[in-house]
């Protein structure tokens, strides 16, 4: 039984590493070989050396947030090329919630894009999903009526999908 990455590499597939800025330094240096021109990896446990097909591709994906690590310099010179993706424009957030957050209310989706907003415009790392989840709390917060009004739903929503100490020096501006 040879890992998805091992199975990649002996196969010519492509091996797509989600969120790789999670994984500590010492992971990465298991690494390196591979994505120099060595193309190998070496396995402590079989006592081998396993060489990629030529046609193997190795692709990662890294969120920006708090909870990732710092991908050392001799690997991120290595993963080239590079694709940046920002955020969406408003409309396409605007589409995204109302597609996952099936019927959202009007208002509640307005607060959590103006929310979104003011984050990206603070260069604040909130996304679409953290935008998905205040909206799918807001509507629970809604539905028990714990809140007077979409507003109040929201802000409850915010500190129970960011937690306080996020929530708490920055709101969403009025439209």
């Amino acid at each position: 039984m040879a890992s998805p990455l091992v199975t990649a590499m002996i196969r010519g597939g492509v091996c797509i590493l989600d969120e790789g800025n999670r994984m500590s330094e010492k992971s990465w240096a298991s690494l390196a070989p591979l994505l120099d021109h060595r193309r190998s990896v070496d396995s402590v446990v079989a006592g081998i050396t396993i060489n990629a097909h030529e046609d193997f591709r190795f692709a990662t994906t890294m969120n920006e947030d708090a909870s990732t690590y710092e991908v050392p310099e001799y690997i991120h010179s290595r993963l080239m090329p590079q694709i940046t993706i920002d955020f969406p424009e408003e409309e396409e957030e605007r589409e995204i919630l109302r597609i996952q957050v099936g019927g959202v209310d009007e208002e509640v989706l307005e607060y959590v894009l103006s929310f979104l907003r003011a984050a990206h415009l603070a260069d604040l790392r909130y996304s679409v999903r953290d935008g998905i989840n205040i909206a799918r709390y807001a509507m629970k917060v809604l539905k028990r009526r714990e809140a007077a009004d979409a507003q109040g739903a929201v802000d409850t929503a915010i500190v129970l999908a960011l937690g306080t100490e996020e929530a708490e020096p920055f709101r969403y501006t009025e439209n």
